[in-house]
């Protein structure tokens, strides 16, 4: 799976959506296959299905685990053991709420959740028991909770959903869809209506961007006309970062730890990997653009003398491949 998606947004246009009642059109590159969380591949995919659906968490802006649909939750002293609690009256778009018995069926049919074992406990409780400790688990309840027989059932384009957002209208051309479109009757959301319009290939996508046909597009390579901004982001939710232990006394020296930042090339080394951040509050409208996030200098040289550092890193092969790649500079 690709690491790295990159999205283009026309700069007037973006700002423009956050006007009341303005609608959005984004570009997509070939033809929908699925909605369901059980069965989503394309990345295309995933972002409708992601409107469409909400977990027992969510990600917020700073990428922090939050509840969703979750009221409570309890784990057990030995960490295998999660108890969860569904908010009351939460609807399906047919009207029906949302249960325990959803969450035990979309637990049996999403991949990530085959090894757990989920038990009923109440109409609105699950217990989650994990074969293995594992620390992020809340990261895999922010997957998309089905109802019951939503395979067996369901159309996978127009599916009983739970999001803010559903499913409005289907247009084809022949067997081919070329525009689906969501709304969205919460009025919280400043654009209330999305439509994604389907192409066959990445010139005709930034045709359509240079014609004015679509506010925005996600591909997983930088080609973006003039005047669109590209947007860059993570698909995993997850912050790798080095750090510099200041109770050392080598590192105590702020000049050498901006001497390491000048010669440690962090960019070619995450290449393919993700992306780098952006400070602490990172690609987000509050992070500040026009501080320097990258002070690699290539022309850089200094002799720092017979310093001589520890990198420690969990034994996980990218960890340690990535320390020797920083080593040996």
């Amino acid at each position: 799976m690709a690491i790295l998606t990159t999205i283009y947004l026309y700069i007037y246009t973006f700002f423009a959506a956050l006007l009341p009642g303005v609608s959005y059109n984004e570009g997509m590159l070939g033809q929908p296959q699925t909605f369901l969380p059980s069965h989503v591949v394309q990345q295309t995919d995933k972002a409708v299905s992601s409107l469409l659906y909400r977990g027992l968490f969510k990600y917020d802006i700073y990428g922090a685990t939050v509840p969703d649909l979750a009221e409570t939750w309890q784990v057990s002293d030995d960490g295998l053991v999660y108890t969860i609690k569904l908010k009351a009256n939460q609807l399906w778009t047919n009207g029906k709420e949302i249960n325990a018995d959803d969450l035990i069926y979309t637990s049996f049919k999403v991949t990530d959740l085959s090894g757990v074992a989920t038990d009923k406990v109440d109409d609105l409780t699950v217990r989650y028991t994990l074969p293995n400790k594992y620390s992020p688990f809340l990261s895999l309840l922010t997957v998309g909770i089905m109802p019951q027989n939503s395979e067996e059932n369901n159309d996978p384009l127009h599916p009983v959903t739970s999001g803010d957002f559903r499913v409005a209208r289907i247009e084809k051309s022949g067997k081919y869809i070329r525009q689906i479109t969501l709304v969205s009757p919460n009025n919280k959301y400043d654009i209330q209506k999305i439509s994604f319009r389907y192409y066959t290939n990445e010139d005709e996508i930034l045709t359509a961007a240079k014609l004015g046909e679509i506010n925005g597009y996600l591909l997983s390579e930088k080609k973006a006309p003039d005047n669109f901004y590209n947007y860059e982001f993570p698909v995993q939710g997850i912050y790798y970062a080095l750090f510099f232990n200041i109770r050392n006394e080598k590192l105590s020296d702020v000049a050498v730890r901006q001497k390491l930042e000048k010669v440690i090339p962090l960019e070619s080394f995450t290449a393919g990997q993700g992306i780098r951040v952006q400070g602490p509050v990172s690609r987000s409208v509050f992070t500040d653009l026009e501080l320097e996030f990258d002070r690699y200098d290539p022309l850089f040289s200094e002799d720092l003398g017979d310093l001589s550092l520890t990198i420690r890193v969990p034994d996980i092969e990218n960890h340690v491949i990535m320390a020797k790649q920083i080593a040996s500079v």
